[in-house]
């Protein structure tokens, strides 16, 4: 699946992987649909407020680290 800017990060858990996104004016985290390999959906994404370029997932939250502006915790399950 293409994104719209350059994955910096992936982390599969379970049917899911969660993409840190970004490019030089926008950061993304992705969150996609992997059960059938060869035609993963987007099913939800948060815009961050620059370049997402790391990602760790542990039970409902996502941690996502941003290029300039730290690190953000995020709740997936929503």
């Amino acid at each position: 699946m293409d994104t719209p800017g350059s994955a910096g990060g992936v982390y599969v858990s379970g049917s899911y992987a969660y993409v840190a996104d970004g490019g030089e004016t926008f950061g993304l985290l992705e969150v996609i649909n992997i059960t059938d390999p060869t035609d993963p959906t987007l099913v939800g994404s948060v815009d961050m407020p620059d370049w997402a370029y790391g990602v760790y997932v542990s039970g409902s939250f996502a941690c996502v680290a941003a290029s300039y502006s730290g690190l953000y915790l995020i709740r997936a399950s929503d």
